[in-house]
């Protein structure tokens, strides 16, 4: 179902395309590297439901299997501020000016819980695709920590008292929402060789 020498991902985040490589120890291919400007409309409800609309929409135009991820971060205290929006949360800020911003609207929370969810789909076209799905739980942080990872890492904080910008990338793919999701993918994928 997919190419065993490089796989094509339904994205354009470059820090995406890094943390599956380094977890297939493959070459992992963006729209821009086959010479495609990409964009889907990501309108769905769920991580899954935009995960797939992003792979069928890569497919349609390379006719070739296509993985797909879509992750987000949701804060109990602020249900309807991110999830599936995360990465469309007021665009026309920084990363790090969404941070502090999230951080501003959770100053006066007590309640900190959250979580990232990480969907992934891999699609062969006609229908026929996989999709998996896991979370990695935590608490917003009250500052912002660590030199690592992306997005929200900087302020999402483990059980331990780290935050996830903390971890480096070998240790982040162990626990993480992404890395448990594609484990479960990569599961999937041995059993059906």
């Amino acid at each position: 179902m997919i190419d065993r020498k490089e796989i094509v991902l339904a994205s354009n985040n470059k820090h995406k395309q890094e943390e599956f490589s380094n977890y297939f120890q493959q070459r992992v291919l963006l729209p821009e590297d086959l010479g495609i400007d990409f964009f889907a409309q990501e309108d769905s409800d769920t991580f899954i439901g935009n995960a797939l609309i992003k792979a069928q929409s890569l497919y349609n135009r390379i006719h070739r299997p296509v993985l797909s991820d879509d992750s987000g971060l949701v804060i109990s205290a602020l249900p309807d501020i991110l999830g599936v929006k995360s990465a469309r949360f007021l665009p026309q800020l920084s990363q790090a000016e969404k941070n502090i911003e999230i951080l501003r609207l959770m100053q006066h929370q007590q309640q900190r819980q959250a979580y990232f969810v990480c969907a992934l789909v891999l699609y062969s076209g006609r229908e026929e695709f996989v999709s998996v799905q896991d979370i990695w739980e935590g608490t917003i942080s009250t500052k912002v920590m660590g030199n690592f990872g992306f997005g929200y890492d900087p302020i999402f904080l483990l059980n331990d008292g780290r935050c996830a910008a903390e971890l480096v990338p070998q240790e982040k793919m162990r626990v993480s929402h992404r890395g448990k999701a594609l484990s479960k993918l990569h599961k999937w994928m041995i059993r059906e060789e």
